[in-house]
């Protein structure tokens, strides 16, 4: 009989990706939808339970290698123009059933009847960065304006027969674009960091036009970016895709697939990929830095990187700096990370600032997330900066994206934050309540797990087989001490096995076995069989009805799941070389 056939649970992270099967247990699978985005995931067929509460602040490492996040198209009935969701201003006159961009008859004829202000306009709460984007076709107009009512109120011109940009408001946008697709359509766009209420409006032509006429519209969108994103369809209700709360996030990060499991943290950085709010610093010969937004592709595979070019102008001494920087309450405690990559091709030299520079770091030509611990030393900004004497060049051309600011003595995903209103929040990953006593052999068998801490803090985490109670369990651990591995169990509230092994790096992936018969326990990591119990008891039959990565109560696991098994009866020593020899 194969190792395979005997798993009678059995998590196969790699399955995970678009058009694949992803297997929590055998009994349990979540397809994922036509779109890539996972958005179908129903959990109530799924063996394990998932959730992070209402939190949608989570991202990933896809398996092409992009950062994967959370989207949500703020509009409702966002291709059902003639809803009661939209208001209508001006007599304006709306005919579905319209040849639309990609062969079928979705598009709508939006006509304006007379002069003066008329369109289409949808109401939202929300404020940051948001973007604001429509496809549209001319038709005996070839205009159309979108404009944004808030603080500020935007309003951009794009030409549909041209494909250019004019005329419209130009204070308070961050960027605005027209995008060609097919059969005549363009895909225009505008980006705002507003803070009043949101009104999402669409004209058909310049807002001033005197003349009647007409243009094709489709598929609109508002979310919290920086670019517009992929078209989500809604309907009465916002439609979301991405990164969702009750998805289990396999991470692709490592080059193989693995959940990933982590703690609570916020990143406490406003406008986390909009630095055109940043404070700059500039002292003695330095030039006021050049920020370019959205200028090249970031880390998410959209254009939405920020080009940040430093100069001091030669200067050689300490009072020669130039700073790009947020502040942040005094603390000890605090994580930074950032992508950043060369802006030219060649290598470029920049400071991590944190209220007195330190730490030069070398940029290459590809995207990398660097990172700086500032846990011993108390801060009160975050920021990149050049100085002389103390940095080795005295120019820097960057591509930055993703800053994060967290608590903590090691970093997490990255927390995407387009607010100027405080930090933004992911909620802990929970992933629990697997298995039940069919599934379960108490009596004997095999648990398995291949395993990376997220860092050797000195924290309990526990992967438990359980039945529901502190009397009957198995606990495979990493323990607080630095780079242990423990196993122990608890048979009718009695312990009566310990086995344990240091490793030397929890980090990193491990393949560990935990045998578990009467008088037969053994510890097996990455082929080797480290410890052996030969004087412990197991459980009666249909005792454990669950596995846990916590203790029931706590000691929650946080690192990466590449894969977790439950054997059904207890393998042999070669098998068990087998399963986990790397």
């Amino acid at each position: 009989m194969a190792l395979i056939d005997k798993a009678s649970l059995l998590m196969v992270p790699s399955t995970y990706e678009a058009g694949k099967l992803y297997n929590i247990l055998p009994s349990g699978n979540r397809a994922p939808d036509s779109t890539g985005e996972n958005s179908g995931y129903d959990q109530t067929r799924a063996d394990f339970d998932f959730d992070r509460g209402s939190n949608a602040a989570a991202t990933r490492i896809g398996s092409d290698g992009l950062l994967k996040k959370y989207r949500e198209n703020l509009l409702t009935e966002s291709n059902n123009f003639s809803d009661s969701d939209w208001t209508k201003y001006g007599g304006v006159t709306l005919t579905s059933g319209q040849a639309d961009k990609d062969g079928g008859t979705d598009a709508w004829l939006l006509t304006k009847p007379a002069a003066g202000f008329t369109g289409i306009g949808e109401a939202e709460t929300i404020t940051g960065v948001i973007t604001f984007s429509v496809f549209a076709k001319a038709n005996t107009h070839s205009k159309v304006t979108i404009r944004l009512i808030g603080t500020p109120d935007v309003n951009v011109i794009f030409n549909l027969s041209d494909g250019t940009i004019f005329g419209g408001t130009s204070l308070g946008w961050i960027d605005r674009k027209i995008e060609s697709v097919e059969n005549g359509w363009y895909k225009c766009s505008l980006t705002l960091n507003n803070s009043g209420a949101t009104n999402a409006v669409i004209y058909p032509d310049e807002i001033t036009n005197t003349t009647t006429g007409s243009i094709y519209i489709q598929n609109a969108q508002l979310e919290a970016s920086m670019v517009a994103t992929d078209y989500l369809d809604s309907t009465s209700v916002t439609a979301k895709a991405g990164v969702l709360i009750d998805l289990p996030r396999i991470d692709y990060s490592s080059g193989a697939g693995a959940l990933i499991l982590e703690p609570s943290r916020a990143n406490l950085i406003q406008y986390s990929e909009y630095f055109g709010t940043w404070a700059s610093v500039v002292q003695g010969t330095a030039s006021a830095p050049t920020i370019t937004t959205n200028y090249d592709i970031s880390p998410d595979g959209k254009q939405n990187a920020t080009r940040i070019q430093f100069d001091l102008n030669g200067g050689t001494t300490l009072s020669d700096r130039v700073i790009i920087r947020q502040s942040l309450a005094i603390q000890s405690d605090y994580y930074f990370s950032v992508w950043m990559k060369s802006a030219t091709g060649s290598e470029q030299k920049i400071l991590w600032h944190s209220t007195a520079d330190d730490n030069e770091t070398t940029i290459t030509s590809d995207w990398q997330r660097f990172e700086f611990d500032r846990n011993s030393t108390s801060v009160g900004w975050a920021g990149l900066s050049l100085r002389g004497s103390t940095s080795s060049v005295d120019t820097a051309d960057i591509l930055v994206w993703g800053f994060q600011v967290e608590r903590g003595s090691y970093k997490t995903s990255y927390i995407p934050n387009h607010s100027g209103t405080g930090g933004v929040t992911r909620a802990a990953d929970l992933c629990n309540n697997g298995g039940s006593a069919e599934s379960i052999n108490s009596v004997e068998g095999v648990l398995y797990a291949e395993i990376a801490a997220l860092a050797d803090d000195e924290i309990n985490r526990h992967i438990t087989l359980w039945d529901g109670t502190d009397t009957n369990r198995l606990v495979l651990k990493y323990d607080n001490q630095s780079n242990v591995v423990q196993v122990f169990n608890r048979v009718g509230g009695i312990e009566t096995a310990f086995l344990g092994h240091s490793l030397a790096d929890i980090t990193i992936s491990h393949k560990i076995a935990v045998r578990y018969k009467a008088n037969d326990y053994a510890l097996v990591i990455d082929g080797v069989e480290v410890d052996t119990d030969t004087s412990s008891s197991t459980w009666s039959v249909s005792v454990f009805n669950d596995i846990k990565f916590s203790n029931g109560s706590g000691s929650d696991f946080y690192g990466n799941v590449k894969q977790l098994a439950v054997f059904n009866e207890a393998l042999s020593d070669s098998e068990l070389a087998t399963l986990t020899t790397l």
